[in-house]
């Protein structure tokens, strides 16, 4: 068996070997918020840089696009794209990616989805890979960590599924590590994973409580060597994949987007239009029984008047009902057709999305507000914020539901076409 293209003795120099003539890498930078994916671009930069500990640049990075929360804690606004150089010249270039689930809600993931997936667009014709970044002191995947995954995955195309790893951080222990590997998604339960303690983490907080020198992130500098130099190593026998795969997803996830919208806007037209007819058709007993009382006594002048004002509205109503039955009959029509091709569209979606069903990840959306609709009750929150809250979750119940529909629509529809 050769020898591994990459040492930590050559990374601490800065010198990473790529065997297949390669002479760069690209890497999407992904994680749950809080994760540490700006302190790995730090680690990297300054370790392909031939760096050692006590030189250390801890923010070799665009702060102005932090947004602050602790000295060792940040949130990245949008994704930013990094490119430097290893000392012998292999070029990495790395998205690093907001994180996701952040305390600004799923608006902002939404934001965050499409600031990905343009910076792909618009810098990267291929990428050698995706690494997500884990916290590894938990045992199993939290529910927020596998939301954070499932929105991820679901920008991702299947073809990327051998070019993922999950970096868990916090921890450098293998014989100590205990990760239940069920809980993560099904997809991701074959993709290479390694362990990261990252000592630019350390350093910032020994510096935060000390201020005498301690050379215990010596050690985890030469662990993380260690680690980085696996990790060079496999993305060395890597195919670099297209990122049209991404950005088709991304157009079929944005379709359907506007479709199942545009659906629910006629939805709510149905509903108002019903409730307009319900009202037209009391209104018609009404008059009805006003006509007929009125109809007994036709030689009273004032009676033959009533009558026949009754007669007048009568048929304007019976008018205005045959006009708001043809409007809804025709909007119902169309939105079951609409709702089949929805389907269609998301089953076409689902062939290529790493993440598998186009509802999945709104079941997840689903399940994360509702969890945080209970905690915040719990807590104690105010009004407005449970309104909102509450309002957001039946919208995308509501959404969620349609998708189900829609998927039963587009089976109808192909069965119906094959008999």
């Amino acid at each position: 068996m050769s020898a591994p293209a990459n040492t930590a003795e050559l990374l601490a120099k800065g010198i990473v070997n790529l065997t297949r003539g390669k002479g760069c890498i690209t890497i999407l930078l992904v994680g749950e918020t809080g994760t540490g994916k700006t302190s790995l671009l730090a680690l990297l930069i300054n370790v392909l840089a031939g760096r050692s500990p006590a030189e250390y640049d801890l923010q070799p990075y665009d702060l102005s696009n932090e947004t602050g929360r602790t000295e060792t804690q940040t949130q990245t606004n949008s994704a930013r794209l990094y490119q430097f150089y290893s000392a012998n010249g292999v070029k990495i270039t790395v998205l690093d990616t907001p994180g996701f689930a952040d305390t600004r809600g799923l608006q902002r993931d939404e934001q965050h989805k499409a600031s990905i997936v343009d910076a792909i667009r618009y810098n990267f014709s291929e990428v050698t890979a995706v690494i997500i970044v884990a916290n590894g002191i938990m045992p199993r995947l939290s529910f927020t960590t596998d939301y954070v995954i499932s929105t991820l995955t679901s920008i991702l195309p299947s073809s990327l599924a051998n070019n993922i790893s999950i970096l868990f951080t916090h921890f450098s222990a293998p014989l100590a590590w205990f990760f239940d590997n069920i809980s993560l998604p099904v997809e991701l339960r074959h993709a290479k994973r390694s362990l990261l303690e990252n000592p630019i983490t350390m350093r910032k907080k020994y510096l935060a409580v000390a201020e005498q020198n301690d050379r215990s992130y010596y050690q985890g500098h030469q662990t993380a060597l260690k680690a980085l130099a696996h990790t060079f190593n496999w993305l060395d026998t890597l195919q670099p994949e297209p990122t049209t795969g991404i950005i088709l997803l991304d157009d079929q996830s944005k379709k359907i987007e506007s479709d199942t919208s545009t659906i629910l806007a006629r939805m709510s037209q149905v509903a108002k239009k019903s409730g307009e007819l319900q009202r037209l058709m009391s209104s018609l007993e009404a008059i009805k029984l006003t006509a007929k009382a009125y109809e007994s006594a036709l030689g009273n002048s004032e009676a033959q008047k009533r009558y026949e004002e009754a007669s007048r509205q009568l048929n304007i109503d019976e008018e205005q009902i045959s006009a708001i039955q043809r409007d809804l009959n025709q909007i119902s029509a169309e939105i079951a057709e609409s709702t089949a091709n929805i389907g269609t569209l998301a089953e076409r979606y689902s062939e290529l999305s790493l993440s598998g069903t186009f509802t999945v990840q709104c079941k997840k959306s689903v399940r994360l507000l509702e969890v945080h609709l209970e905690s915040t009750l719990a807590k104690g929150g105010d009004a407005e914020t449970i309104k909102q809250i509450q309002a957001s979750l039946e919208q995308l119940t509501t959404k969620l539901a349609l998708l189900e529909q829609a998927a039963i629509a587009a089976k109808h529809k192909i069965f119906t076409h094959a008999g």
